[in-house]
């Protein structure tokens, strides 16, 4: 049926008429009637319009009216019927407190009731905002030390300090307390505990206590109370588990003794006990999931007719659950530290009802059914294995976890162990019968375990694999798997956690758990053999005890192990040898371990290693080489693991070290195994590089390897390295062209390079995909050129650039002549030719027509007036434009192509395949302008074949550094891939590497992967710049016009420099810039402070890259933030070379750390994470041995041999850039050990300095405004 109603009559219907009413006649009324009726409606609704709100009537508020409603406030906040609303998001006390936040100046509320609302009503960034606010406020911090000296504590600090604690802030925590401790103690306690040092931890807070029992120090009690706490803390992380329970024993800490008795106790014999623990804990706890745990294990371990799954089991275990539940929702919604704590209550939760399943099999287990029951229990214990924390997790986590699943397999040894005993009587009486029987189990194994006497440390080891070898034969084979389940598991369980300990550095303590593996009666060989590898990786860690190591190695009974297993047996062996310099049984242990597994890439991998540190001993000699060269080609080719691009990496150098022979080269084409082509992608710039170097040839194979198997890989950097091949060709001198015609007409032709054999092969071999790539390309390269306007504003940006760093070299030389230099002048003359002809053209030369005649400032302000000029012009245009106007080709790509390309950049991931690459859809027919402070950009944007859309600008007239800048962007992609990462996972997310993804499509041209709501410090300040009406030069002109003034007042330049940067720093350029920005655009205080967060980390690793090559040249624009994470791309990573050849920097400051960049981090952030982050970045690189080398040498290599001086010294002498090469190599591992150094005990104690006080000096170098007035007016270190 057709209905047919009027338009108009149907919007009467819906809408009831109302006349038109002017605006200035609209009352408040009005406004608020229809509001106050959405907010009813909607929750969320009513939480924004508050939030929005309130900040615009408190602005308007006298102080008299701000102190009456605070006051209001504070009553209703703490009203306890709000309690209600704890489960609700968002809730009233989160929508007051996020608005409080947006107030300035905020609302003063007590620091106990805001730490109070931050945990009850998951309020914790409000409260962490105001509570970090009051702490950073200087006026607050002159009143907690007045009112601390007068005995008084304001709670604000500690407010904050608990709630950084039940967040797992750690960082913070080191922060603020680093920042406001009153003794040193304090803050060299708290560095160990970054540094994760434990002991020394441990030791740096009794010393304190001890001082302040002595009366040395006047102590506080907020300040003993953390050295309490912590003090317990650090004896957590290092398992002294027997301490603790004699601490809370004697003073009566109920927690403190139920947390180590159940790691010490058995707890089946002391249920009363704990059950009067128990109830003397607090409330709090008593209620929490670690107290319902303890009460639902202890139901279960009751006698034997009550332990089954009865109803008040039941009942514990949903309580148990309830309480994770209700503690996982306390917590914020995003992921925390704290929420790691929590899931592993849940797991403890989860394995609690698995284990009711385990007493009731055990129950109903008799010897006839023993196999049955075992096998039955076997899938539950298979499942808990693979159950594990994270290796990154507390190692409280993993100890709390053993200790658990050893209660339940001490329960299950209980039961099953005395089987044995009866199966053996039963067996003893079948052999008398029968006249033979077999040799108990137990007899055998001790007769083994005494071979030898006086051994250390491998006699009990020997024995142990004896033992596990008795217990698998003959008979008691089978009915030895079933009844030691339990101690199998025991040793299992034991093995992973000292693993786990080893690798958190905690080396005692792996020890020690591996030796409690001796009291288990039957261990399986695979175990065995686990302690003794990580017994003896423990030992390799401290030289002192390398004798150690190598003794628990040779007194091994290797004869019970596999041949994998005495493989790598020899090759730790021969590592402890070559460690103690006994190189001749070093390389026999190390053949002994090739020989017995060939197919052991980590044997072929350590003799390789021992190979090429004997050819580093003595270079000349190429025997070392050419034995690494074979051993690493067999390590690459039998692993599959990404590490294998460190030994590519260090062949490719080995093959530049070739001798006239040839000999390195010859062992490597005498590999026959299999080239594992995936991992040299990483190195096809030293591949294509290689072509014009001694093992071309070698370099010519692998990469017809790589075209052949990975076109996509090589095509692009292929085709950009031929151009460049013959743009010098065609640069060659006349001479060399006149020889090249006369080989020619004497009928010997030239040889073809070897670049030019590739492409032809490459598009052999892949016809219509080159076809469909080389198209793509042309369009991009010449369709998407700029402007005319958009090349005169970046050239117009450069002689800026250059005429500004030649004004602060007058400036800070004192000289009062500011005329202009040549280079400047023909610079610009040079700029004035090149430009079309036309109406701009003419104005140029009217205003710089006389440029010889200016001077510098007059100079700066004509081209900074250029740069405004055509910065207007181009923002006048449109910011997005059609596709199809510039190339109708891309638009209809999906058409036009003939096979499937894939996205751009994707190799450069470092990935294990390319299975999950994406492929190109289509290009979105939208190109954006993109207006930036150097130049102008043209934004592709490709929508990938699974949805995701990537951004590409193209960049064009690009810098000499290209080349440069993705060198070393590959170098830390590939440092990265390869460095330690099982320390921490969440640490690690917060120090990743955001490197740019550079593919290079001409020598000129480049795509740049970007993130289109990406910004830059400079663009910051641009924006501020235009809101205040001044220009973005004007504190570099006012420098210039004071500094003469200055200097007749003041003793030195470097005192005026001062005095002129921190007057700009407080009239022209606020410290706040970067702040005020951030929290501009973030839409609550947790998105706030968790974007903060993560640049604090960042900002960290950017710095941690930038020192250690030297590259020092970051100015603002170099500095891209992401808009919505925080994490920071660093564009133009190249170092900065002193002199031809010598990488280093003479700047004054070593990193960037600018006011700015301070402020937004805050103190708490400069004290506490970004030293950390930093030594957590460099070591990543430092702790894997000898990684940093074997990527430098060839990086180093090739950074040097491209340029000119340093090429034409190396043509005449090569041992000059060995020397040069070992030099540089030399100065960046300094720079990076300088980052992670660390004082010794000694030195700490005696001097009270900081054990990370080389760090520290580097950080007070970089914030020091003596050092920041420095800097040039580019680098901006106002910002």
């Amino acid at each position: 049926m057709d209905i047919d109603v009027n338009d108009h009559e149907m919007d009467g219907r819906l809408t009831p008429e109302r006349p038109s009413t002017p605006l200035a006649s609209v009352s408040t009324k009005d406004i608020i009637d229809p509001l106050s009726r959405m907010v009813l409606v909607d929750t969320r609704f009513a939480y924004r319009v508050w939030v929005a709100l309130f900040p615009l009537l408190w602005q308007n508020l006298g102080s008299k009216d701000r102190h009456d409603l605070t006051s209001g406030l504070i009553r209703l906040l703490a009203k306890p019927y709000h309690l209600s609303l704890t489960s609700t998001r968002p809730n009233v006390i989160q929508a007051i407190l996020d608005a409080f936040c947006a107030c300035n100046p905020a609302p003063r509320l007590p620091p106990q009731l805001l730490r109070y609302l931050g945990q009850t009503y998951s309020a914790w960034y409000p409260a962490l905002t105001l509570l970090e606010n009051k702490i950073l406020d200087r006026r607050e911090i002159e009143s907690a030390i007045f009112d601390r000296a007068m005995g008084v504590e304001l709670g604000a600090f500690d407010a904050l300090s608990e709630l950084y604690t039940s967040l797992a802030a750690s960082h913070y925590f080191y922060g603020a307390w680093k920042r406001h401790c009153q003794y040193k103690e304090s803050h060299i306690a708290l560095a160990y505990e970054q540094l994760d040092d434990w002991a020394n931890a441990q030791a740096a807070y009794e010393r304190a206590q001890t001082k302040a029992r002595a009366g040395v120090l006047p102590f506080s009690e907020s300040e003993y109370c953390l050295w309490e706490s912590r003090w317990v803390e650090t004896t957590k992380r290092l398992q002294s588990w027997d301490m603790l329970l004699d601490l809370g024993l004697h003073e009566s800490l109920p927690e403190i003794e139920l947390e180590a008795g159940w790691r010490t106790w058995d707890w089946g014999e002391r249920q009363a006990q704990v059950r009067q623990l128990l109830k003397a804990t607090p409330p709090e706890v008593a209620s929490g999931p670690r107290a319902k745990f303890y009460e639902t294990y202890l139901t279960l371990v009751k006698s034997n007719a009550e332990r089954a799954k009865t109803a008040d089991f039941q009942r514990m275990c949903k309580e148990g659950i309830k309480a994770c539940l209700q503690q996982w929702n306390e917590l914020p919604p995003v992921g925390t530290p704290a929420h790691i704590g929590t899931l592993h209550m849940f797991q403890l939760m989860v394995e609690l009802a698995d284990a009711s399943n385990i007493y009731s099999s055990l129950a109903s287990t008799k010897v006839e059914n023993l196999e049955t029951k075992s096998g039955d229990l076997k899938s539950v214990l298979q499942t808990w294995r693979e159950r594990l924390p994270n290796n990154s997790d507390p190692i409280n986590i993993w100890s709390d976890l053993v200790a658990w699943r050893q209660h339940i397999f001490k329960a299950i040894n209980d039961v099953y162990v005395p089987f044995i005993t009866q199966q053996q009587q039963q067996q003893t009486a079948s052999a008398e019968d029968g006249g033979q029987g077999d040799t108990a189990t137990k007899g055998a194994n001790k007769n083994k375990a005494d071979t030898k006497n006086g051994r250390k440390g491998g006699d009990a080891d020997s024995s142990k694999v004896d033992e596990a070898k008795s217990a698998g034969s003959a008979n008691n084979s089978a009915l030895t798997s079933y009844a030691y389940r339990g101690y199998h598991e025991m040793a299992w369980i034991i093995n992973r956690f000292a693993h786990v300990a080893r690798l958190h550095g905690l080396v005692d303590v792996c020890i020690s758990s591996l030796t409690r593996i001796y009291t288990l009666p039957n261990i399986e060989i695979q175990e065995a053999f686990l302690k003794l590898r990580e017994q003896a990786k423990c030992y390799y860690r401290r030289p002192q005890e390398l004798q150690s190591g190598l003794d628990v190695i040779s007194n091994t009974n290797l004869m019970y192990f596999s041949r994998g297993q005495k493989a790598e047996f020899f090759t730790l062996k021969g590592q402890f040898l070559a460690k103690l310099d006994k190189l001749d049984d070093a390389n026999h242990a190390f053949a002994t371990g090739a020989q017995l597994e060939l197919n052991s890439p980590k044997a072929w991998a350590a003799w390789g290693r021992y190979n090429d540190e004997c050819f580093c001993r003595n270079i000349p000699d190429t025997t070392g080489a050419v034995n690494a060269i074979s051993c690493y080609m067999q390590a690459a080719g039998l692993s599959k693991r990404p590490r294998v691009r460190r030994f590519l990496a260090r062949t490719l150098w080995l093959l530049s070290q070739d001798n006239a022979n040839g000999s390195v080269c010859a062992a490597f084409d005498a590999y026959t195994g299999e080239m594992p082509t995936w991992y040299w992608i990483a190195l096809v710039p030293q591949l294509l590089a290689g072509l014009d170097a001694s093992y071309s040839r070698q370099s010519q194979q692998i990469l017809l390897r790589i075209a052949k198997q990975y076109p996509q890989a090589l095509y692009y950097a292929l085709r950009t390295a031929r151009e460049e091949s013959l743009i010098q060709r065609r640069q060659q001198t006349p001479a060399a062209e006149s020889s090249t015609a006369d080989a020619a007409t004497s009928g010997q032709g030239q040889p073809v390079p070897a670049i030019d054999e590739l492409m032809p092969k490459l598009k052999t071999a892949h016809p219509l995909l080159t076809l469909s790539m080389e198209a793509m390309i042309d369009q991009i390269v010449h369709r998407l050129k700029p402007c005319p306007e958009e090349d005169i504003y970046r050239l117009v940006h450069a002689l800026l650039s250059d005429g500004l760093q030649q004004l602060h070299q007058h400036v800070s030389q004192g000289k009062t002549d500011l005329g202009i230099i040549d280079a400047i002048v023909s610079n610009t003359c040079r700029v004035g030719l090149s430009l079309p002809s036309g109406a701009i053209k003419t104005r140029f030369e009217a205003d710089f027509g006389s440029v010889r005649n200016m001077d510098l400032c007059e100079y700066v302000t004509k081209l900074y007036q250029w740069q405004q000029m055509l910065r207007q012009a181009i923002k006048q245009r449109p910011r997005k434009l059609m596709l199809s106007l510039f190339s109708p080709f891309l638009v209809e790509f999906e058409q036009q192509k003939f096979e499937d390309v894939e996205v751009p950049g994707q190799y450069l991931r470092l990935t294990d395949s390319s299975d999950d690459f994406v492929r190109i859809e289509r290009f979105i027919p939208e190109l954006r302008v993109v207006l930036r402070s150097n130049g102008v950009l043209r934004m592709l944007a490709i929508r990938g074949t699974d949805g995701s859309i990537v951004h590409f600008s193209v960049q064009h007239f690009t810098s000499r550094y290209n080349h440069q800048e993705e060198r070393w962007v590959q170098f830390f992609r590939n440092l990265d891939a390869a460095g330690e990462h099982d320390r921490n996972t969440w640490e690690q997310r917060r120090i990743a590497l955001h490197l740019p993804t550079i593919v290079s499509l001409a020598p000129h041209i480049r795509l740049v992967q970007e993130q289109p709501e990406s910004f830059s410090l400079q663009d910051v300040y641009d924006k501020a710049c235009l809101r205040n009406g001044t220009p973005e030069i004007a504190p570099a002109l006012y420098a210039v016009g004071k500094m003469n003034e200055l200097i007749s007042q003041l003793p030195s330049i470097d005192a005026a420099s001062e005095v002129l940067f921190e007057h700009i720093c407080q009239t022209m350029v606020p410290a706040s810039l970067l702040q005020d920005d951030v929290r501009m655009h973030a839409v609550s205080p947790m998105e706030y402070w968790l974007y903060r967060e993560n640049f604090t980390y960042q900002v960290s690793a950017s710095i941690a890259l930038t020192y250690m090559i030297a590259c020092t040249q970051r100015a603002p624009a170099k500095l891209s933030i992401s808009r919505a994470t925080g994490n920071i791309c660093l564009h133009d990573l190249v170092p900065t070379q002193a002199t031809p050849g010598l990488i280093h920097s003479k700047e004054a400051v070593p990193f960037r750390l600018t006011p700015n960049i301070q402020t937004f981090v805050t103190e708490l952030g400069l004290e506490g994470i970004v030293p950390f982050a930093i030594y957590k970045v460099i070591q990543r690189f430092t702790d894997v041995e000898h990684l940093l080398r074997d990527f430098l040498d060839l990086y180093v290599r090739d950074e040097l041999i491209h340029v000119p001086a340093v090429k034409s010294l190396a043509a005449a002498n090569p041992q000059a850039l060995a020397e040069m090469c070992e030099r540089n190599v030399k100065l960046i591992e300094a720079r990076a050990n300088q980052m992670v150094e660390t004082l010794p005990p000694k030195e700490v104690q005696d001097k009270e300095l900081s054990p990370m006080q080389p760090l520290f000096r580097l950080m007070t170098q970089a914030v020091a405004p003596s050092n920041l007035a420095k800097m040039d007016f580019i680098w901006a270190p106002w910002l």
